[in-house]
């Protein structure tokens, strides 16, 4: 019989088996503790008699600790963007003539390369969100107890600098002079507002004298009763799942997000998406596109007329506007793109007409991809966001990339 098992039955063999593993516990105490005054030891060889200094975990670790230990009071850990160059370049009294001036300036050129959005437009955002009530916490104009905010302009430029080039926080904090901490609360907090916010003004369909700007530019390039480009557009999605891998990684190879665009030939944005994962094909994606849902319910779009030209040289009357995409969507009578194996000439001209005007749609990929380094990291507020400021100024074509 095993020796455990002896001493199992054998008299008092329980108090023996306890007695046993207390004497193993102490060991292992005892040898933690040896563990202990070693590296107490070589902290001491390598850091002095103290040793290196003691961490807090937590929040005390945060609010207790000073950045400088050589200051009291809240100065010793509050930070001091006032000394930075954006405060001294674009919020500073000093330049404020400058950025204002109605002939331009560098200072302005350099904001709108670093912020991608013009100077006026920016104001206008500082105001709107110092409206909100919900930014209260970051206004430095709010009266309030303890230490007042930091400039609400320097937290606006930081999340236009992220959008811009995707920029990390912790390269925000250095260029804004801002803690991470509240980067991170104020940019999460903007950008879900600012998408709330300006998504319907900017982003939206043509209406009145737009529509019919927009379906005369298609119909002077041979495409009468067009109205959009559309196609999807996948930006790679950072950090995915693993158990959503087999979802998100398409064509590519990486997982991706898939996003519906609509533009018109003059390059604005009229629909964006939900994000889809990036396995969907357009078949599957297009069947949630609301703005062909709109082309068929709202009465301007389903009554448009428009003239289309007949083989023996009349012309017919046709109602209901339509969308120039690829060979990979749906056969309907509102998504018309070209054909693929066409034997006749005439025919052969006009799909090579339909893939030469459906570029709009990709060149609009490019630009929002190449202003908004953002996009190469897919976050899904951040993507709309672009959108959005990119449709804003489109208007001005010295704005256009």
């Amino acid at each position: 019989m095993p020796a455990q098992s002896k001493l199992l039955g054998a008299p008092g063999g329980a108090g023996a088996v306890a007695a046993v593993i207390a004497g193993l516990a102490a060991s292992l105490v005892a040898l933690s503790k040896e563990k202990a005054r070693r590296r107490q030891k070589c902290n001491q060889n390598l850091h002095g008699v103290d040793g290196p200094p003691q961490k807090r975990s937590g929040a005390a670790n945060q609010h207790r600790r000073p950045r400088y230990p050589n200051k009291h009071g809240s100065s010793a850990r509050r930070r001091h963007p006032e000394k930075t160059q954006w405060f001294y370049d674009f919020v500073s009294q000093e330049n404020k003539a400058s950025m204002l001036d109605p002939a331009g300036s560098v200072l302005q050129d350099e904001f709108y390369h670093k912020f991608r959005v013009p100077y006026d437009m920016f104001l206008e955002l500082v105001a709107e969100t110092r409206r909100d009530p919900r930014f209260a916490y970051a206004d430095e104009s709010t009266p309030g107890r303890g230490p007042q905010p930091h400039p609400l302009e320097l937290k606006v430029m930081a999340a236009l600098r992220r959008v811009a080039l995707g920029v990390s926080l912790d390269g925000l904090v250095d260029m804004a002079g801002l803690s991470k901490a509240t980067l991170h609360r104020f940019i999460s907090d903007w950008e879900q507002w600012f998408v709330e916010r300006y998504y319907d003004k900017w982003v939206k369909l043509p209406e009145g004298s737009e529509l019919h700007e927009a379906v005369e530019l298609f119909r002077r390039d041979g495409l009468p009763g067009c109205v959009s480009s559309m196609d999807v557009v996948h930006v790679r999605y950072d950090r995915c799942p693993a158990q959503q891998r087999s979802l998100h990684a398409g064509k590519e190879g990486y997982p991706t997000l898939g996003f519906h665009f609509h533009c018109g030939h003059n390059r604005y944005v009229y629909y964006v998406s939900e994000a889809f994962p990036g396995a969907r094909n357009d078949k599957a994606i297009v069947r949630f596109d609301t703005f062909l849902d709109d082309r068929v319910e709202k009465p301007e779009l389903a009554s448009y007329n428009y003239t289309l030209r007949t083989r023996s040289g009349g012309n017919d009357i046709w109602r209901g506007l339509w969308a120039l995409c690829d060979g990979g969507y749906h056969k309907w009578a509102h998504t018309i793109c070209g054909m693929k194996h066409a034997d006749e000439l005439e025919w052969k001209a006009w799909s090579g007409l339909c893939e030469s005007t459906r570029k709009d749609v990709e060149c609009v990929f490019g630009i929002l991809k190449k202003r908004f380094q953002v996009l190469k990291n897919a976050t899904l507020v951040a993507d709309a966001a672009s959108c959005l400021l990119y449709t804003s100024d489109a208007a001005d074509d010295s704005l256009r990339v």
